[in-house]
């Protein structure tokens, strides 16, 4: 809807408005706790739209970026054939990964491996790591 209105009302390109529209999907928690404060929601409900918030920002940003480069090989003359599959096959594996990793630590944690003052340490080093050696084969040099 945002893209929509980005295009028809605001009257930007279609490029512009739908990764407009993939920055402003998003409702993080900032956003979200203090509305749920206000609206005295049962615990249930309030944990939903918290968690929603939390996933729901990653989740616009890989949009925003996606509809961007989308844009971006099409001027250059790329298939979107091509650009789904390459694309695609890169979501898909370091969506595998990251399930893979989040398991590890988490029964790195659960099976009291590691101390509580080191977690959170632990925690972005595993992630820095990950993004550090996942980086250079998604990278693409076109």
């Amino acid at each position: 809807m945002i893209s929509l209105a980005a295009h028809y009302i605001a009257g930007l390109e279609w490029p512009v408005a739908v990764t407009l529209g993939g920055m402003l999907v998003v409702t993080g928690p900032t956003v979200i706790m203090p509305m749920l404060r206000q609206a005295r929601l049962n615990q249930r409900v309030g944990s939903i739209l918290k968690w929603e918030g939390i996933v729901n920002d990653p989740l616009g940003v890989i949009f925003a970026i996606l509809s961007y480069e989308y844009f971006v090989a099409v001027d250059a003359g790329v298939t979107n054939t091509r650009f789904f599959l390459e694309n695609g096959m890169e979501l898909a594996g370091i969506t595998v990964m990251s399930f893979l990793l989040a398991h590890t630590v988490k029964r790195v944690f659960e099976r009291g491996h590691m101390p509580e003052y080191l977690k959170a340490p632990f925690l972005l080093a595993t992630v820095l790591t990950c993004f550090s050696v996942v980086t250079p084969y998604c990278m693409n040099p076109a």
